[in-house]
């Protein structure tokens, strides 16, 4: 081997290359190795070179952009335009809540409980009766009771007591009481020990409204303390009254007050002459045609009203056309006894 040195066989360091290992094997011809069966050196310099420069490269690269710029612009935009609900109560009494059935008076804003229920306490000086409200969500959601059909009033909803109405009840006199939402059942309730919860209808009278002109409700529109329109009592919770020479008209309409007032009223749909239908508490206005001069004979029948479930009134509306009034006019009979067909006055 040119550039070693042999002793007893084995390599001694010469140039760059050492090895220890013994040339048992080796076979020399003029000082030159002619054949051999192994021959190792150290790894040392092969392997240093390799590893390090393929592991950094990979890994660094590729991780650090892709996760830092995908995570923080998408997270932040979505969560930030998210805002809290706003609960204020609306009610009938401005003595107790500033102002009447105003849903956005700020100082009946309710306040947030840590269990999700929205309240807001009122403190009185006196006892009322019949006391009405409904709590109103960000200006525009009117809610109510637990069986609630949500109302409209002015082109918003209106959510009440378990009825689909207004929560109603009695304050006993001076104290605390506590207006209550709850998300989760969308109910409003009310509590404290002055509250006193109506379970029945207490009531004196019922007067009949409408869109009275001429012998129509006597010409009074839309009031219910209207004396005049007082319905007569026939029967323990029937009531009635009748009105003369009504001419003809479109869409006339009724509904029946409690007490000559709008705290508890009956409406429905009329569906023809003579026939008892549901009477709606709080319901719509009864609306119905007169073709030609009439008697208009209304009924309420309270008897088997629930006031627990607001169910149970029936009223009924008859329209007599024969009968129409004989204070100034004969009817004229052209084509025979079916209808009436002329008028004179």
């Amino acid at each position: 081997a040119d550039g070693y040195v042999f002793t007893d066989n084995t390599a001694a360091k010469i140039g760059t290359y050492q090895t220890d290992v013994p040339f048992d094997n080796v076979q020399f011809t003029d000082g030159k190795i002619v054949a051999t069966t192994s021959f190792t050196t150290e790894a040392e310099p092969t392997e240093a070179p390799t590893e390090a420069p393929t592991e950094a490269p990979t890994e660094a690269p590729t991780e650090a952009p892709t996760e830092a710029p995908t995570e923080a612009p998408t997270e932040a935009p979505t969560e930030a335009p998210v805002e809290e609900d706003v609960f204020i109560v609306a009610g009938s009494e401005p003595e107790i809540f500033g102002t009447g059935w105003d849903g956005t008076n700020e100082a009946n804003k309710m306040t947030k409980q840590e269990n999700g229920t929205y309240t807001k306490d009122y403190t009185v000086e006196k006892a009322y009766t019949n006391v009405q409200l409904k709590a109103v969500k960000n200006g525009s959601e009117w809610i109510g009771d637990a069986t609630q059909l949500k109302a409209v009033k002015n082109g918003s909803e209106w959510i009440g007591d378990a009825t689909g109405n207004n929560v109603t009840f009695n304050l006993t006199g001076p104290g605390t009481f506590t207006v209550i939402y709850d998300p989760e059942a969308d109910v409003v309730t009310v509590s404290g020990d002055i509250v006193e919860l109506i379970a029945e209808l207490d009531y004196e009278f019922v007067n009949a409204v409408g869109n009275g002109e001429g012998n129509w409700l006597n010409g009074a529109a839309w009031d219910p303390a209207y004396e005049v329109n007082k319905m007569n009592k026939v029967a323990d919770d029937v009531w009635e009254i009748e009105f003369t020479n009504v001419p003809d008209g479109f869409e006339r309409q009724i509904k029946f007050a409690i007490d000559g007032a709008w705290t508890h009223n009956f409406g429905g749909v009329f569906t023809e002459s003579g026939v008892e239908t549901e009477a709606v508490y709080n319901g719509d206005n009864i609306t119905f045609d007169t073709e030609d001069v009439c008697t208009v004979k209304a009924q309420l029948d309270l008897r088997e009203f629930n006031f627990a479930t607001k169910e149970g009134a029936k009223f009924t509306l008859t329209i007599d056309y024969e009968g129409g009034g004989d204070e100034g006019g004969i009817y004229g009979d052209v084509d025979g006894p079916a209808s009436r067909d002329i008028w004179l006055r």
